[in-house]
């Protein structure tokens, strides 16, 4: 490997500053080259595209970050410091370091889909985002307005669909419950996840951050902060982002039927419908990137 493609793939590590929290960015390839901010779901951290990162690195310049509370970024404090509208201002904070006189292309996953929806259905999001590929993550109130529906039109096949969703989504009441997954988390979650990865992906999993246990337990205050609000009071808007939308049929937490009006979330849309399972960026990272890479040049992306 010759030293400037070793460079590429090592990090160049800055701090952006967010309201209260301190984020740890990472840059990787040709700052001047188009950018691509890759952001993490949970339990993850920005280690989660570590395989990601190299095969797209070798013609953009790409920025990964630990979100706030986790990994590198550490952030105590009440649920209300977790609000869909303040991860989105990170993000912000976080392509403008990074980018300032040009957009930047995100990519995301999971819990990091969830909390970008909300910032490219700003009316500015434009000026700080080219385009959105979103892997295995809803806008949730655009998915608490179609759980709704259902509900609303009980058919055998819209109550087995319901059924199907509450069954992915049970963990989700757990997070719920006050205390509870404080005190189990650090107990069983280090010895449970590994074999749960196992069973739904087909591999093993990857060497957990050495901040694992505390990033499962502070992720909890994503979903305490943002679930029964959109749940309760959906606020349903389309993003101004040209999105590619990454569908797995075989994720275990995101149904396929979740997507069925991916249409009315945005005013440019590509989907993408898989036969994979829920943690794509490990699992196919290759694929993942050639997803990226295609779509980002499509959208204008030129430097590659």
């Amino acid at each position: 490997m010759d030293a400037t493609r070793q460079t590429q793939h090592e990090p160049r590590t800055t701090t952006v500053v967010s309201g209260d929290v301190r984020l740890a960015v990472f840059e990787y390839g040709d700052p001047t080259a188009e950018t691509i901010l890759l952001v993490h779901g949970w339990p993850d951290t920005h280690a989660v595209w570590d395989a990601v990162v190299p095969l797209l690195a070798e013609n953009f310049h790409v920025v990964t970050y630990d979100t706030r509370g986790h990994g590198a970024s550490p952030l105590p404090g009440p649920k209300e410091l977790f609000t869909l509208e303040l991860l989105g201002d990170d993000a912000i904070a976080v392509a403008r370091a990074v980018s300032p006189d040009r957009p930047v292309h995100l990519v995301a996953h999971d819990w990091g889909s969830i909390q970008l929806w909300q910032v490219v259905c700003r009316p500015s999001a434009t000026e700080w985002f080219a385009s959105f590929t979103s892997i295995s993550g809803p806008n949730i109130d655009q998915a608490a307005i179609w759980l709704r529906g259902l509900a609303k039109r009980p058919t055998p096949r819209n109550l087995a669909t319901l059924a199907r969703q509450a069954a992915s989504s049970s963990y989700i009441y757990f997070f719920l419950t006050p205390r509870l997954p404080e005190a189990l988390l650090p107990k069983v979650g280090p010895r449970l996840w590994p074999r749960l990865f196992k069973a739904t992906e087909g591999i093993d999993a990857p060497q957990p951050a050495a901040t694992f246990t505390d990033d499962m337990v502070a992720g909890v205050r994503l979903y305490r902060a943002n679930m029964l609000r959109s749940v309760l009071r959906p606020n349903p808007q389309r993003s101004t982002v040209p999105l590619q939308l990454v569908v797995n049929s075989k994720d275990i937490a995101m149904t396929p039927a979740m997507f069925a009006d991916a249409a009315d979330w945005t005013v440019d849309l590509t989907r993408v419908d898989l036969d994979r399972g829920h943690w794509l960026p490990v699992t196919d990272p290759q694929l993942v990137a050639d997803l990226v890479t295609s779509y980002v040049l499509s959208r204008g992306g030129n430097d590659a």
